[in-house]
């Protein structure tokens, strides 16, 4: 679910919500969510938002997180981009620039009470597309994450990465 912020051209907020539960042997492994990490990779051919994705938990690495079962919500704040104009050459120039702020509350396990688990995180990402040889369009993004958690050491997270090679003619 998301609106528009009123009065701030072409800023949104987003309210994301996601919920699992593993029908498996809970002993297994295999029975289990994990959960962590921007889900970049360092060259991408996916969307560079992919901190929205349902397993994705900036601030903690790749599948740190186990989940038997879980509830999770995301309130993304999606700011207004800056557009460039007459900035580079015809052969490369970038187009925009768009920045996120994010938060997110990840319930897991609420099942039972000894393993239940209450795991925060705030982060932002900025991406920038370039636009190579008038056709081919790049995305680097750069994301920073702080994990928090109940009796643990906050965790800090960076992310850099680079979607390659888009064709603007789609």
């Amino acid at each position: 679910m998301g609106f528009l912020i009123p009065n701030t051209r072409n800023t949104s907020f987003w309210i994301r919500n996601s919920i699992g539960q593993s029908f498996g042997d809970r002993s297994s492994g295999l029975s289990n969510f994990y959960f962590g990490g921007f889900r970049n990779n360092y060259v991408d051919w996916q969307s560079p938002e992919q901190y929205r994705s349902a397993i994705a938990f900036p601030g903690a690495e790749i599948d740190e997180i186990p989940a038997y079962n879980y509830l999770k919500t995301m309130g993304e704040l999606n700011l207004r981009p800056i557009r460039l104009r007459n900035v580079g050459g015809t052969w490369m120039y970038p187009t925009y620039i768009k920045s996120s702020v994010f938060a997110t509350h990840l319930m897991t396990n609420f099942d039972k009470a000894a393993d239940l688990a209450h795991i925060f995180n705030v982060g932002a990402q900025m991406d920038i597309q370039l636009v190579m040889f008038s056709y081919l369009k790049t995305t680097w993004s750069v994301g920073y994450a702080k994990k928090i958690e109940n009796g643990l050491p906050a965790t800090n997270q960076w992310m850099l990465s680079l979607k390659l090679l888009g064709d603007l003619t789609k």
